[in-house]
């Protein structure tokens, strides 16, 4: 088992490239191949959930599903 400390911002994002992840900390967290490690995180692993300022949650993962789609990334043209 390992550790991991997982951010979930909502809609207090310093930086606007993305437009984040439909996160619920209570149920479900969202994340992509973008997001350093996505690849290592395995059922029975522990997470420690977390905003800018205080610990949000701790589980330890259920199960962890992966599927293919299509991600907006906001770039400036310049």
């Amino acid at each position: 088992m390992r550790a991991w400390s997982l951010i979930a911002l909502g809609d207090d994002r310093q930086y606007g490239g993305n437009i984040g992840y439909r996160d619920d900390p209570q149920r479900i967290y969202r994340y992509d191949s973008n997001v350093p490690n996505s690849r290592q995180l395995e059922t029975g692993d522990l997470v420690f959930i977390r905003n800018r300022k205080f610990l949000v949650g701790i589980a330890i993962i259920e199960k962890v599903t992966s599927s293919f789609a299509e991600k907006i990334g906001r770039r400036c043209p310049t």
